[in-house]
């Protein structure tokens, strides 16, 4: 069929708008503890990759406040991915942190639940979660025990045993 060409938003979402943006019934539940807090640091941190959301419409106007241009987005907002990087910056902006952190966000316009939902289920089903492996191998930069355990067993002549049996790799 016909493909569909899409106008996109990308920009910061206001915290004052963040409790604006609905969640839709193919969506999972925010997880809460841990998880949850490890993405309140991320965010803090500015590590965390933009959210995508879907405007079930096309209603919006240019705002200018304190010579930034921006976007007032009029039709119903719902998170497609990036549910629980909303969570935590709700939850953040709940406790009062200043200054309240940036989340950015790829906003599609005239979206439709079907469209939205296909999109949702594309973008977690098809990721492929980086391996353990590669974890502890990027943590031999910060961690010591890890980087000896690297060096001992990539460069050691005394440690053979495990010479070529420890995979750092994303693919065994």
């Amino acid at each position: 069929g016909k493909s569909q060409e899409w106008f996109v938003f990308r920009g910061v979402i206001d915290e004052g708008s963040l409790s604006k943006i609905k969640v839709p019934g193919y969506q999972r539940e925010a997880l809460l503890g841990k998880k949850q807090i490890g993405l309140i640091d991320a965010l803090k941190r500015g590590v965390l990759p933009d959210i995508v959301l879907g405007m079930r419409g096309s209603a919006y106007s240019q705002i200018s406040n304190d010579s930034v241009p921006g976007f007032r987005l009029q039709s119903p907002i719902y998170v497609i991915d990036g549910l629980q990087r909303l969570s935590a910056a709700i939850k953040l902006s709940e406790i009062g942190h200043s200054p309240f952190p940036r989340l950015g966000a790829m906003i599609f316009v005239d979206t439709t639940e079907d469209w939205e939902r296909v999109m949702f289920e594309d973008l977690n089903q098809r990721r492929t979660r980086v391996s353990p492996n590669v974890l502890v191998y990027n943590a031999r930069v910060y961690n010591t025990y890890i980087s000896t355990m690297y060096n001992l067993v990539e460069s050691s002549s005394d440690f053979t045993l495990l010479k070529d049996k420890v995979q750092w790799g994303q693919l065994m």
